[in-house]
């Protein structure tokens, strides 16, 4: 996990500070059905993101992505930037995230499904 220690368990995130490491995530676990955020760094993300009757979810990621070990596939995307992006299509989600790469960090706040 960028920046940590090796834990084997997921963090939630009720976190509203800015930090210093743009791919950090809060150091609490993350719960099955709990919301958690990360803060994912400037530049392509290496994500696909889908849509299925749960919502946007995390379909699959490159190997290089920034984002692995952060978050995981089958974790719904519930906003960008603390924008409820629910009742958008996943083709504009993916749009809004590319739109927004050159970002110092852009806040994904997700659903944990536990998978």
């Amino acid at each position: 996990m960028s920046g940590g220690s090796g834990m084997s368990s997921r963090k939630i995130l009720i976190h509203t500070s800015l930090v210093s490491d743009p791919c950090a995530i809060d150091k609490r676990t993350v719960v099955p059905g709990k919301l958690y955020d990360v803060y994912a760094p400037p530049g392509d993300l290496g994500i696909v993101i889908d849509t299925t009757a749960d919502g946007h979810v995390m379909h699959s990621m490159k190997t290089n992505s920034p984002l692995i070990n952060l978050i995981h596939i089958g974790d719904v995307v519930f906003a960008i930037d603390d924008m409820d992006t629910r009742s958008i299509t996943a083709a504009t989600l993916t749009r809004l995230i590319a739109g927004k790469a050159q970002q110092l960090q852009r806040k994904i706040t997700l659903l944990n499904m536990g998978f």
